[in-house]
């Protein structure tokens, strides 16, 4: 789903705009509202939205300067540009930088709707230009089947009749919640009975197929269970007549019946589906790219998603043992779906815990490791991994933090006006933003666009009182601030309660008063 920021000084106008539209059913999540330009340049750094819509002229940082600025950190971000009348000529300029959605105020909320989905289908078409797009729908749906293996283990390892809380199950949640989507958004499942074992993959096959062509960003998870067949997705409209209609048709062909169910959030639909399929021995769990295999008859793998995050412990004596814990239960590993079910769970864990491990490449690693059915070479790669993961994050615990690097590369590049946390995973770590992101804030306790501001203010502090009778555009250009000295005395006066010159002068009556002193 795709990141909306919407900023413009006039609160009504962000408040009708934020809730009178369904963001949910446009594929688009609401991040936030910014009330001025250098607010939402901060909500930027910190969350990189897909679209902006935002007014041409507001204080701090016009509509304008806030693109310019994004255009060399983010260029392939897609702003709306909402202007009064008499500003088409700032609406111009935008437009050198590539944005060509354009909203003249007043405006109806169906030409904000038009706008937003030309906007968000050409950010799409952009990323699938670069094969992104089809990237993470392949890993979204490769990982779909493994993550939801290890949700239904959660439930099923305990009793019937014991309730989980929302504090036993929004772990799993908090760390996948970037592949599994948003645990409040609602589902819509279907059950189709009196499926042969025979047709079943067929009917999945076809199903999967005829879904696509209708709705491509729809991801299917199957489950199958001795004669039923069961299907879900996060439903980002009321209604999906044309399903209905597919299924009709599939199951006049096979011979079988359907029901359709909309739960409230994924959380709803794992508890429900769990007690009707607990009383089954073998439970598949698959998406169009993977298959994963339960054993209900025993249920060791329930505890491997939390060894695995104990193993990533800051205490040494708990990673440690996790770390012994899960080589011993490989160790006793006797079936290969046993072994892959288990590989997948330790990957799963890993992914939002260290970087030695990513998305893609935990996708490739699984994929191998299911061609392979020889117990002892499977067991062989999987200890490898498990090794490879532990000593790896020993090390990097035992060096410098992720914030200290981020740290001395900023304030040894503070000039460069590009300057961001995404410009820094992408040229310099070579690591994903959002995981960047949560770990600073985790480490530092404030957010990058905090820390990035506030290191400009220190040093252009430094450089005002050293070089007083530098002029302000000067100061601006070394503190990263580029050619908008405006921007610069914003910020300044916002932190430090006076303008630049202000401050200048301030300590020059400073130097003064002393001087009479002596």
């Amino acid at each position: 789903m795709l990141k909306l920021l919407i900023a413009d000084d006039e609160k009504a106008i962000r408040d009708s705009i934020s809730t009178l539209i369904d963001w949910n059913s446009l594929e688009i999540k609401l991040i936030g509202t910014a009330k001025n330009g250098i607010d939402a340049y901060n909500i930027i750094l910190d969350q990189y939205p897909d679209i902006i819509l935002t007014d041409i002229k507001m204080p701090g940082l016009t509509g304008l300067e806030l693109i310019r600025k994004i255009h060399e950190i983010a260029p392939q971000t897609e702003f709306i540009i909402l202007s009064g009348y008499g500003e088409f000529e700032f609406a111009k300029e935008a437009m050198q930088y590539g944005v060509q959605h354009y909203l003249l105020k007043p405006c109806t909320t169906e030409q904000i709707i038009d706008s937003v989905v030309k906007a968000r289908d050409t950010h799409l078409n952009n990323l699938s230009k670069e094969n992104k797009a089809n990237e993470l729908k392949q890993i979204s749906s490769f990982y779909g089947s493994s993550l939801f293996a290890n949700l239904i283990n959660c439930y099923l390892s305990v009793a019937p009749d014991i309730q989980l809380s929302d504090k036993d199950i929004y772990p799993f949640y908090s760390d996948f919640r970037k592949y599994i989507g948003d645990m409040n958004a609602p589902y819509d499942t279907y059950y189709i009975y009196y499926a042969q074992i025979p047709q079943q993959n067929p009917l999945i096959e076809s199903i999967s197929r005829k879904i696509a062509n209708l709705y491509p960003n729809i991801q299917l998870i199957f489950i199958k269970v001795q004669h039923t067949i069961i299907f879900f997705f996060e439903a980002f409209a009321e209604k999906y007549p044309l399903i209905e209609d597919v299924l009709s048709g599939l199951c006049l062909q096979f011979g079988t019946e359907y029901q359709h169910i909309h739960f409230p959030s994924i959380t709803v639909l794992a508890e429900k589906v769990t007690k009707q399929i607990r009383r089954y021995n073998t439970i598949s769990i698959a998406s169009h790219e993977r298959s994963v295999e339960l054993s209900n008859s025993s249920n060791i793998l329930r505890n491997i998603f939390q060894i695995t995050k104990n193993m990533y412990s800051a205490d040494p004596e708990l990673s440690q043992k996790s770390f012994n814990e899960l080589k011993d239960t490989l160790s006793h590993g006797t079936d290969a779906n046993y072994l892959h079910q288990f590989a997948s769970a330790i990957i799963t864990s890993s992914l939002s815990k260290t970087t030695v491990i990513n998305a893609i490449s935990g996708t490739k690693l699984l994929s191998e490791l299911d061609k392979i059915h020889d117990l002892s070479i499977l067991k062989q790669l999987i200890l490898e991994q498990i090794n490879k993961l532990y000593y790896s994050n020993q090390n990097e615990n035992a060096q410098m933090n992720i914030s200290d690097k981020i740290k001395e590369y900023v304030e040894s590049h503070i000039e460069m006006s590009e300057l961001s946390l995404k410009w820094i995973g992408e040229k310099v770590m070579f690591m994903n933003i959002d995981y960047l992101s949560r770990k600073f804030t985790t480490e530092t306790g404030e957010h990058f666009s905090q820390y990035l501001t506030r290191i400009r203010i220190e040093k252009s502090k430094e450089l005002l009182s050293e070089f007083p009778s530098y002029n302000i555009s000067t100061i601006a250009e070394k503190v990263g601030c580029g050619n908008n000295p405006q921007y610069f005395s914003q910020i300044f006066k916002k932190y430090c309660g006076v303008t630049p010159k202000n401050y200048v002068k301030s300590l020059q009556k400073d130097n003064i008063n002393i001087m009479d002193l002596l």
